[in-house]
């Protein structure tokens, strides 16, 4: 399945078609060379290419790595809307996502400047939002979820494991040790976690997946997957049986092309079909028509039950 961008369009003017059975373009010296002729030896390639891909895999295929991480219990903690700079001024620019654009750089996240008694982590996922939804209903504040990578203790000496709804949280850059001593000079934010009250809970556990890097077969390319992760529930963990996909997008200014993973669906398993269920709702049917009803072109598709893999295995969509 080749990419459906036409490029037979100004200022490209990519009228190659396979069916004339050219298979080289040849330069000549002191011959001026066009545009359309640079762009189709690239699609005259690409074209050799996706036979031969097509001949091997089925569009979806994983090639190399793409392994699928679950977190089924992840703790989160909700903060306050605006963030501080370590000097203690005002930092208006900065939002939770704003500390995960860089995959590069891993902040540390801590609720003491106490090197001996913080609780530290780093995070896993960030999501903005505002105060205003600090309720029952909606919960979409700023908040993140966290990976912890050290146990903290209180003032009486008991061990704290986690963040607490009330919390200054403090964030430290990539060049502070995630174990070390903690350097003020690496601190550069602070920000307060919200409190719990009769009708909002300020903290919590989610249900997260994400994979690792790897490269997927996909319309006729070999396309890079990043390291990403996801949430399925945001603010609870009960996941029974979940579907998982991955799309793929292009930038059609650069033919950029890269994988996002995707949450479909969580169904209870009382819901399925059938006693085995799960094979029925991922038979091909019924993947393509959960990818259109998602608007998402799906590439595979992941399920699991809590606590236990139904199948790791890859469902492919031709």
């Amino acid at each position: 399945m080749a990419l459906e961008t036409d490029l037979n369009v100004p200022p490209y003017h990519d009228d190659y078609d396979p069916a004339k059975n050219y298979y080289r373009i040849l330069y000549r010296p002191a011959t001026a060379v066009q545009a359309r002729e640079l762009t189709q030896q690239q699609t005259m390639m690409q074209t050799q290419i996706e036979r031969f891909g097509d001949h091997m895999f089925k569009d979806g295929s994983i090639v190399d790595g793409v392994g699928i991480l679950y977190y089924p219990n992840t703790h989160f903690i909700a903060v306050e809307d605006t963030f501080s700079y370590a000097n203690g001024s005002s930092a208006n620019s900065i939002f939770p996502t704003s500390l995960t654009t860089n995959a590069s750089i891993q902040y540390l996240l801590t609720n003491s400047q106490d090197s001996n008694n913080a609780v530290r982590a780093t995070i896993k996922i960030a999501k903005d939002g505002t105060k205003e939804n600090a309720n029952n209903t909606f919960r979409e504040t700023n908040r993140f979820y966290l990976d912890y990578t050290f146990t903290g203790t209180d003032l009486d000496g008991n061990d704290v494991n986690r963040f607490a709804p009330g919390d200054t949280v403090y964030i430290y850059n990539q060049n502070q040790n995630k174990f070390g001593t903690l350097d003020a000079n690496n601190l550069v934010y602070t920000v307060n976690a919200l409190s719990s009250n009769s009708v909002f809970d300020a903290d919590g556990y989610a249900y997260l997946i994400g994979c690792t890097d790897g490269t997927i077969y996909q319309k006729g390319f070999f396309s890079l997957v990043n390291k990403q992760v996801i949430t399925v529930r945001d603010f609870s963990t009960l996941v029974n049986i979940l579907v998982c996909s991955f799309s793929s997008s292009t930038q059609s200014t650069s033919l950029s092309m890269y994988c996002t993973i995707h949450f479909l669906q969580s169904l209870r398993y009382a819901s399925w079909p059938d006693s085995d269920g799960l094979s029925d709702f991922l038979a091909p049917a019924s993947k393509l028509d959960l990818a259109e009803s998602s608007g998402i072109s799906f590439l595979m598709a992941y399920s699991i039950q809590t606590g236990f893999c139904f199948s790791n295995a890859l469902k492919n969509l031709k």
